[in-house]
């Protein structure tokens, strides 16, 4: 036996289901289990297979599970396609068939219709819980209005006995369920038993206790919440499914005009929402795209610059190291242009002392000149020249004497100051003898 728990949303399926697989029903492979999450912290018991095919069946009237105004269950009927119905009849028939097997999603409640033919022997389990209780729950978990989460029961729960009217069902009341867990859990195992089930396990207390916290139930209404949030038709079928009456009706139910008006109302509010948000979400991803580019364009100057700096601090650098190698050599020039100054003032000194010297020696030869010997020594060597035709040794001497005075005379001024090595002529016109260096 396959049991499909169905029911509204935030009214305790995914409890039920969990019991249903303590009891020993099978659910499938662990790793098509959907999980926990924030909302259901204790997981939900919905496979990923399942999901997905009822996903796809409700998009084909572009509904979701909190968007069912214009949902007509009866249009869904037999509309699996080929994929969908051999991958549903994958899922069913993988189960053991001598042992009861479960599945579980509250979409179950418009598309059981299209699970049936796939099923060999399909039972429903409807959890029903209180309207008001639901709703709240709805408001908390999925910001949905009160008034709306009430509407949005209704459709589920019609939408669940309707499609359930031809194969066995039970009715599960969550409330008496987190009332006495142990004795509704007990109560539930015979129930489905009675409808056919076989091999099921009971439950022991303490399992029971680990996992169902009593804390998780934070909403509880009675019959003030009816009066004070049902309308008349949903109150009466709120009290048909309380006491059960309802599973004696064989007659389609209809969701009521006002249910009707307040879910379309709020889906067309909604969905004008979300068109806006969507406009103004591109609006804004429009203006981030520009604030990116521009931002890229930032980036890029901003390395451009930084390329720059690091070139001109490369520069800088090389600069600066130019510059201590030019203040290097100008060091070692200046030290060698220090040197050579030396070397010029030593030989300047030299040449003061070699023009002194040769202002002595013409001195001397000027006053040997003048010496009766000179003039007959002159005067010998001319007769004797003439008379051999040749130069004597004593004109040969006087003539290369006044060759080297000559020569130094002309050497001496080129270096360093000029030197006048014979005689410095005052502005008076009468000469004096140059100053001289005393030597050391």
């Amino acid at each position: 036996m396959q049991f499909f728990v169905l029911g509204a949303p935030r009214s305790g399926t995914s409890v039920t289901a969990r019991l249903l697989t303590l009891m020993g029903c099978q659910f499938g492979p662990p790793h098509q289990s959907v999980g926990a999450s924030s909302s259901s912290p204790m997981g939900t018991w919905e496979r990923r297979d399942v999901r997905q095919i009822n996903r796809s069946l409700m998009q084909i009237s572009g509904s979701t599970w909190n968007k069912v105004a214009l949902l007509e269950p009866e249009l869904l009927d037999g509309s699996l396609d080929s994929t969908e119905r051999r991958s549903a009849a994958g899922i069913l028939t993988k189960f053991d068939a001598t042992k009861p097997a479960m599945l579980k999603d509250i979409r179950f409640s418009f598309l059981l219709r299209s699970w049936l033919a796939a099923a060999s022997d399909p039972a429903a389990v409807i959890v029903y819980r209180h309207p008001v209780a639901a709703a709240r729950a709805m408001h908390i978990k999925n910001q949905i209005p009160l008034h709306v989460g009430i509407a949005l029961w209704e459709h589920y729960m019609v939408a669940a006995l309707n499609s359930s009217r031809e194969i066995p069902r039970l009715i599960v009341p969550f409330d008496t369920l987190a009332a006495g867990l142990s004795q509704t859990a007990d109560k539930l195992r015979q129930d489905l038993e009675s409808l056919g089930a076989n091999a099921l396990d009971s439950v022991r207390e303490q399992t029971l206790n680990e996992y169902f916290d009593e804390n998780l139930i934070h909403h509880r209404c009675g019959p003030i919440e009816s009066t004070a949030y049902l309308s008349a038709s949903q109150f009466e079928l709120n009290e048909a499914l309380a006491d059960q009456s309802i599973l004696d009706l064989s007659s389609k139910l209809d969701v009521s005009d006002e249910s009707k008006d307040v879910l379309a109302a709020y889906e067309a509010e909604k969905e004008w929402l979300d068109t806006s948000l969507e406009t103004e979400r591109k609006n804004i991803r429009s203006q981030l795209d520009l604030l990116q580019n521009k931002l890229s364009g930032y980036e890029n100057t901003s390395k451009e610059l930084l390329k720059k700096r690091d070139d001109a601090l490369l520069a800088l650098s090389a600069a600066r190291t130019e510059a201590a190698a030019l203040r290097s050599d100008a060091r070692l020039q200046g030290a060698e242009l220090k040197s050579t100054t030396a070397q010029l003032e030593l030989q300047e000194d030299k040449l003061r002392i070699a023009a002194n010297l040769l202002e002595r020696a013409s001195e001397h030869y000027a006053a040997l000149t003048k010496t009766r010997r000179w003039r007959f020594l002159s005067g010998f060597a001319k007769v004797r020249r003439l008379l051999s035709g040749r130069e004597s040794r004593f004109e040969k001497s006087v003539r290369e004497m006044k060759e080297l005075e000559k020569s130094l005379r002309s050497f001496l001024p080129s270096i360093g100051a000029p030197v006048k090595a014979i005689e410095v002529r005052t502005e008076g016109g009468e000469s004096k003898k140059p100053p001289t260096r005393k030597s050391a």
